[in-house]
């Protein structure tokens, strides 16, 4: 059975090639109505499978054109589109001789069972899905109007409900601009003032609007700040929102420091005007210098924030944007493919060929876990935290259980200290310690008696909590590298592994106040210890 899929989207046309070929059928594929009208000419067909809207010529029509050209007539048509899913849109297609009305995306099995019936019902002769096809030429082009001007009408409908919510917010936004106690204004590209509402007319001292409406504003701006306010305003006329701080003259003398927040708005016709914000910040200058002494404490708290926020910056900004879609999108194709040819070409690739693609969907496996450990870390570095007195001796005893339950048979001897407590955020502090003890696990695979043990000392009134094992151990030498992210000291063939779970120890532990470090020697164990700047409960 040869099958002509009609259908201006290449990768539908191509994953539906694929599906059919895969079930025994010769599918053969083109963009639109009067390519498919062609390739009916020049072969024989027992069945088209269509998409609705398409360039040149849609799918309605083409169904109209095969029914009414007895060359063509005796071939079955399906529909298959998700943009007519109306119950109107299927009656006006069976009333075309459409044998089936499909709409995307269907469940391959699902699909290819509708395909299979309607071939059926063609071959034992029991099935007329629909009314017969329109021949009449003023009926056909009656009924094509009508649906039509049934869109329309709709498209109307919509159009005036948007018009009456428009015209709603509208009057809702003037409402607030009018009422709001900074100054709103609206420029020019100009930079002439098209508007400002009462709370600006005030701040600059001006009676009415109609004694600033058409003026530049920046004769109102002193000298020295009249070059950075013009500066401002071309920003904004670019595209650019910006802020800025500058001192007036008021229209009656009074002296003022304003702040202005300035964003872009772009008309319908492609005019740009300037939205300000402006408030008042006068008493706010007068105070800055009596503060000074007292900020410096302050400044060197928000130092610190701030390098914490650009160091989480700089990490979420290099990878989000290729985890939301450049990485996990072309791995879920890559696996695909792969499935692809393992599954329906196993026979034809030889041992190394298959074995080649295994190669290929572990590699897309692994790096799937990569993405993973990075949305984690992410999410460490982001969410927010709730300290509260956290038992964390009963937390390590749940973790060691858990990580037992993974492989049962392996004898590992745990050794926790009991009452180990600290404040932190409990859902952090298990991550670490998650962490911390999954690496211990790993590191003492290979070593014949493992043992870890988890406890706390003291270095006068800090307490130092730490995570001792006898495994693999590490060179000091490379003692710097644990803590960073993509950093293994191991191979995957000995140690599998991504490389992120001590980064993300370090970030929670960083977080916390405190810090962390690292101990060991080869084949000699290795012990990590952290403080967590906090007393620790009793």
């Amino acid at each position: 059975m040869k099958v002509l899929i009609v259908d201006d989207n290449k990768e539908n046309c191509y994953l539906l090639e694929h599906l059919l070929h895969g079930h025994g059928y010769d599918a053969v594929s083109v963009t639109n109505g009067v390519e498919a009208l062609a390739e009916l000419a020049r072969d024989g067909y027992g069945l088209i499978i269509s998409d609705v809207l398409m360039p040149e010529m849609d799918g309605f029509r083409l169904c109209r054109e095969v029914k009414g050209d007895e060359r063509f007539a005796h071939i079955r048509f399906v529909f298959y589109t998700a943009t007519y899913t109306d119950e109107s849109d299927r009656a006006f297609a069976l009333s075309l001789g459409a044998e089936r009305f499909l709409i995307k995306p269907a469940e391959p099995d699902a699909f290819v069972r509708a395909i299979g019936e309607v071939l059926r019902d063609r071959e034992v002769g029991t099935l007329v899905a629909g009314p017969p096809p329109v021949q009449d030429d003023a009926k056909y082009l009656k009924r094509y109007n009508e649906r039509l001007i049934q869109k329309l009408e709709e498209k109307m409908v919509q159009l005036e409900q948007a018009n009456r919510a428009l015209a709603d917010s509208q009057m809702f936004l003037h409402t607030m601009i009018q009422s709001e106690p900074e100054c709103v204004k609206l420029m020019g590209a100009d930079g002439r003032l098209l508007t400002m509402n009462p709370a600006g007319l005030a701040m600059i001292q001006a009676e009415s609007l109609a004694d600033v409406r058409g003026k530049p504003l920046h004769t109102l701006v002193r000298p020295p700040h009249r070059a950075a306010f013009h500066a401002l305003t071309e920003a904004v006329f670019r595209g650019e929102a910006g802020v800025l701080e500058f001192e007036i003259d008021g229209l009656k003398g009074a002296r003022r420091w304003l702040e202005t927040h300035a964003v872009p708005l772009r008309g319908p016709d492609g005019d740009i005007t300037l939205l300000g914000l402006t408030r008042d910040i006068t008493e706010r200058k007068r105070a800055e210098q009596e503060v000074k002494d007292l900020t410096r404490e302050l400044e060197a708290r928000v130092a610190n924030r701030t390098a914490e926020l650009s160091d989480a910056n700089r990490e979420l900004e290099s990878f989000s944007y290729s985890v939301s879609h450049d990485l996990r999108a072309p791995l879920r194709v890559i696996d695909g493919f792969s499935k692809v040819l393992l599954d329906d070409y196993h026979d034809r690739l030889d041992e190394g060929a298959r074995d080649h693609v295994r190669r290929i969907r572990a590699a897309v496996e692994r790096m799937g876990h990569l993405i993973d450990d990075l949305l984690d870390l992410s999410r460490v570095s982001r969410t927010s935290m709730r300290r509260e007195p956290v038992d964390l001796s009963v937390l390590a005893q749940s973790v060691a259980t858990g990580l037992h339950a993974t492989e049962p048979e392996r004898a590992v001897e745990w050794v926790m200290a009991p009452g180990v407590t600290a404040r932190g955020d409990h859902r952090l502090l298990r991550i670490a310690l998650e962490n911390l003890f999954g690496n211990a696990w790993k590191f003492t695979k290979r070593t014949e008696r493992p043992r870890i043990e988890f406890g706390m000392s003291r270095d006068g009134d800090e307490a130092i909590y730490w995570v001792r094992d006898n495994g693999a151990g590490f060179d000091m030498g490379y003692a710097d590298r644990l803590f960073g992210t993509f950093q293994r000291l191991h191979t995957a063939d000995e140690f599998p592994g991504t490389g992120v779970g001590l980064a993300i120890v370090r970030r929670i532990i960083q977080r916390h106040g405190g810090r962390i470090w690292a101990e060991g020697a080869v084949g000699r164990g290795a012990v990590i210890s952290f403080t967590l700047n906090v007393p620790e409960e009793a």
